[in-house]
C-alpha cells in the first residue's frame, strides 16, 4: 500500500506543473493595493468581528469577489457563518496582590495588562509571581518602573 501511494504521488506531482494554470497575468498589483488601502480606511471602523465595520468589510470583499468573476461556493453565498466569542476587558479591572499581610492594587491598562482566555468574570490565582519582563520601555511614554 505504501508503494502504491508513493508511486501515485510521484506521478501526480509532475502533473500539477503540466496541468496547472498560470494566473499571474490576471493579478493586478495596483488594484490589490487599492483594495488594501480601502480596507484599512476608517470607513470600516477597524473591521472587528461582530461589528458594523466588520460587516461592511465582509460585504466589500464579497462585492470585489463577485466583480472579479469568482463564483460563491457556500450554497450560493460568499459568506460563511463562524461562531465567535468576544472577550472585552472591563477598564475598571484591578489586580490585587496580597502578601506579608499587605495588599497592593493595580489598575488595568495603566499598571498591568493580562489575559487568561477564560470566559469568566473573575479569576483568582494563588501562586508565586514570576517576572517575565517589560513590554515597551520608552521615554516617549514617560513611564516610571518600580522594582521589587
Amino acid at each position: 500500500m505504501k508503494k502504491l501511494a508513493f508511486f501515485l504521488a510521484l506521478f501526480l506531482f509532475p502533473c500539477s506543473f503540466a496541468f496547472g494554470q498560470d494566473l499571474t497575468s490576471k493579478f493586478d498589483a495596483a488594484k490589490m493595493k487599492e483594495r488594501v488601502i480601502r480596507l484599512s480606511s476608517d470607513e470600516f471602523e477597524g473591521r472587528g468581528p461582530g461589528t458594523e465595520g466588520g460587516r461592511k468589510a465582509a460585504q466589500y470583499i464579497a462585492d470585489q469577489m463577485k466583480a472579479a468573476g469568482i463564483k460563491p461556493v457556500n450554497k450560493g453565498s460568499y459568506f460563511q457563518n463562524v461562531k465567535l466569542v468576544g472577550v472585552k476587558a472591563d477598564p475598571n479591572t484591578k489586580l490585587q496582590i496580597t502578601g506579608n499581610r499587605e495588599t497592593e492594587s493595580f489598575n488595568f491598562a495603566d499598571d498591568f495588562v493580562a489575559t487568561t482566555g477564560a470566559q469568566t468574570a473573575e479569576i483568582n490565582v494563588d501562586s508565586e509571581i514570576v517576572f517575565v519582563g517589560y513590554g515597551i520601555d520608552s521615554d516617549l511614554y514617560n513611564v516610571e518602573w518600580r522594582y521589587a
